[in-house]
């Protein structure tokens, strides 16, 4: 592996095939894509892999960067999004592209379809899908399931041991309750176990040492947690910031200098509201909370009420907050922000009537539909495996290249927040 990424930038972006992860660039999308690509090189069928985000925003992964590490990787010598312009070489023609853990380009990359001749993934997918004759799409429970089941004969102790913890991480260690694996991921560790002759009382070891990394926010600054997993909500010019916060309330805002950064990124996205949705571990069991920085006391006594009046049994209760002038509140477990998003959409939405008239709930389930506004960011899909239980089939874990956007049309769009460059 080692000698792969060492010739990376030597290989012709031109001649070779780019596998391209998806935008989350979770572990599973970068040890897919990783992996792929380096036993299609060694197949003597040259491959780039490159990690769909700046370079910059790697040390955002704490768990991918460290498992890298943990298995002899440097992420120095990996491809990133702007080290290779996909863009020209569509224009020259020249481009020849396989997409991993994700079947359809975001908006920005649209014009890069036409290119994509390969396609390895475990998302559902829509009826306009233009597949490839190439493609492997199978709804397991990690992507890199299907890329060991594609290299298994060739696999190395390295690369089994790399796509063996991504699978527990995806998979809530093999946890049948959790309803993300399927026969084939259970196969498939057997098979890499017998890789690495480890046994079955490894598991449980690997899963708990990632999950620990996913939680590490030390080396990072207030900006960057909150810039990891950030969206924004926008409509009749008013904007509500909603970044997902991987700790604990008294964590975060025990850190220096907090509401000055929260100034800071409100000022900067020119938004009047910021709702962090925080979650963490007790005692392996996960617990939520909301809160709002409203500097202005623009409406926040309004989305409160609103919040506690939709259908969904939120169970906001205030609860005190150690930072001056935030408004804190426990929040039901069962509901991430691809819940909470919608409705601070439609918040926004319907504030050209009066804030505090709750609209028809038949409306805000019409609305719902047709923006298709159930989404997996980020800290979400890093989460989805040891917090959130499903009784849903593993596919329906989707990131938020899998999710529909806003429609043009309608006066509210939801993005990822961009300021200070981070994508």
């Amino acid at each position: 592996m080692e000698s792969y990424l060492q010739q990376l930038k030597s290989l012709q972006a031109a001649e070779s095939a780019i596998v391209l992860g998806n935008p989350t660039a979770d572990l599973d999308s970068v040890v897919s894509a990783l992996i792929l690509a380096f036993y299609s090189t060694k197949s003597g069928k040259p491959a780039i892999a490159v990690i769909n985000i700046p370079r910059s925003e790697l040390r955002l992964r704490s768990d991918v960067t460290t498992w890298l590490k943990e298995n002899n990787i440097d992420p120095e010598l990996l491809c990133f999004r702007d080290d290779i312009d996909l863009h020209t070489l569509a224009a020259q023609e020249q481009l020849h592209l396989t997409l991993v853990d994700h079947n359809e380009l975001p908006a920005d990359d649209e014009h890069l379809e036409p290119f994509v001749d390969r396609i390895v993934d475990h998302h559902k997918t829509s009826d306009t899908l233009r597949k490839p004759a190439d493609a492997v799409i199978e709804l397991v429970g990690s992507c890199c399931t299907l890329v060991a089941e594609h290299s298994i004969s060739h696999l190395d102790e390295q690369c089994a041991r790399l796509l063996y913890g991504t699978i527990l991480v995806d998979t809530a260690c093999l946890d049948e309750s959790a309803g993300r694996t399927t026969a084939k991921d259970k196969e498939i560790v057997e098979k890499l176990e017998a890789i690495m002759h480890a046994d079955t009382s490894q598991r449980s070891e690997i899963f708990n040492k990632l999950q620990g990394f996913k939680f590490d926010l030390s080396a990072l600054t207030v900006e960057e947690i909150l810039s990891k997993d950030m969206k924004e909500v926008t409509s009749h010019s008013s904007r509500i910031l909603c970044p997902s916060v991987l700790t604990s309330p008294e964590s975060f805002f025990a850190r220096p200098d907090v509401i000055q950064q929260l100034e800071h990124l409100l000022s900067d996205a020119n938004a009047k509201m910021m709702v962090l949705l925080f979650i963490h571990l007790e005692n392996g069991s996960p617990v939520r909370h909301l809160a709002i920085y409203d500097p202005e006391d623009w409406m926040k006594d309004e989305l409160v009420s609103f919040l506690n009046r939709s259908e969904l049994p939120l169970s906001l209760t205030p609860v005190a907050c150690p930072a001056s002038g935030v408004s804190l509140y426990s929040q039901a477990v069962e509901y991430s922000r691809k819940h909470v998003l919608p409705l601070l959409s439609f918040f926004l939405e319907s504030s050209k009537t009066p804030p505090n008239s709750f609209v028809d709930p038949s409306s805000f389930h019409s609305y719902m539909r047709q923006h298709q506004l159930v989404e997996e960011t980020v800290n979400e899909k890093l989460l989805q495996d040891t917090t959130e239980g499903s009784d849903s089939p593993p596919h329906e874990a989707e990131s938020d290249s899998q999710v529909a956007p806003f429609e043009e049309a309608s006066e509210v769009t939801t993005t990822k927040k961009k300021g200070n460059k981070k994508k």
